[in-house]
């Protein structure tokens, strides 16, 4: 059926279509429950759990950050299997982000190029709309910082969207890219001193860039080791725009600038998981594979690797909400 309908889809910006998909969601929610029921019937349906440091997750597939920055529609897309959802990016305060246009498909490669900066409407927002949570699926908060505010002022930023959201959410996770080590290392022990100081069982995440070195990935990990941090998000966007295919160079200077997401960074996101497995043969870290994950056999191949769970995003764009109980299904 999506297949159907995608054409007319992508005749639309990116964003246009995502900010309506999101607004005929609220509407399902509102007014069309029995509807909204047959899709849980069809897309929730019973599996056998994954119990993971006493999270019970209904599958191993999840949303990832980004599609859901404002906390607007996560209740009606759980109805379509997803176990988890990462929401956010989340800021203290609400962020206009970079000038539109700023999300581009790339359907040759199924990918997309992107440079939202940040937008979100801020925590207050973010924590009305999580009122409306269901407790049947598993949700998470990726936090940031201002992006102007360095030092103390970025740690306060972080401890206070942890104090406020730690009783609305299970875990949180830190974009490791986005911050210099030495300030990243500050985050995460003035945080993980938060969880222990309020007895929370939040569980904490680093989400590590596709690029990253395996000398940076040993350094990522020792500070995540020093600092009680539970997993890795495996990966988030690339900005190797030499990984696109099916595009010359002319139409890829007209899109400009951007981080580039979707099936074209498979294969350095399966190399990051691999390597986190290889450096952590005892699996003290939890794996969520996230990065160019668009079918069934790809989510296979990343659980084979060692991923505890994983998460899309462009499959959704490309294939349709129904992509997570397929892919939940075969798993």
């Amino acid at each position: 059926m999506y297949k159907i309908i995608r054409p007319f889809l992508f005749l639309f910006k990116p964003e246009y279509i995502h900010d309506k998909l999101i607004w005929a969601l609220s509407l399902f929610y509102r007014y069309l429950k029995p509807l909204r029921w047959i899709v849980r019937a069809v897309h929730c349906k019973k599996r056998e759990p994954v119990n993971i440091k006493n999270l019970l997750f209904k599958n191993r597939v999840g949303l990832a950050a980004g599609f859901d920055k404002g906390a607007e529609c996560f209740d009606e897309l759980a109805d379509f299997g997803f176990a988890f959802i990462e929401l956010g990016t989340v800021t203290p305060f609400y962020l206009i982000g970079n000038d539109k246009p700023r999300i581009f498909r790339l359907p040759k490669c199924e990918s997309i190029l992107h440079r939202t900066g940040f937008n979100n409407p801020g925590m207050d927002i973010f924590i009305k709309n999580l009122k409306r949570k269901r407790d049947n699926y598993i949700l998470g908060a990726n936090i940031n910082k201002e992006p102007a505010f360095k030092g103390q002022f970025a740690i306060d930023d972080f401890n206070e969207l942890y104090t406020n959201l730690c009783d609305k959410v299970e875990f949180f996770t830190i974009n490791s890219a986005t911050l210099e080590p030495d300030l990243l290392s500050r985050v995460l022990i003035s945080l993980d001193d938060l969880r222990k100081k309020n007895n929370k069982s939040n569980l904490f995440f680093l989400k590590v860039p596709a690029d990253i070195t395996e000398e940076n990935l040993k350094v990522i990990m020792r500070t995540a080791y020093d600092n009680n941090i539970d997993g890795f998000i495996a990966t988030g966007p690339s900005s190797d725009h030499s990984l696109i295919s099916g595009y010359n160079e002319e139409e890829l200077q007209k899109l400009g600038a951007g981080a580039v997401s979707g099936k074209v960074i498979f294969n350095k996101s399966l190399a990051v998981v691999k390597k986190i497995r290889e450096l952590d043969p005892s699996r003290f870290f939890i794996v969520i594979a996230g990065g160019g994950i668009m079918d069934i056999n790809d989510a296979k191949i990343m659980i084979e690797a060692g991923a505890d769970l994983i998460q899309i995003y462009s499959a959704m764009i490309y294939s349709g909400p129904c992509i997570a109980s397929k892919i939940a299904n075969k798993l």
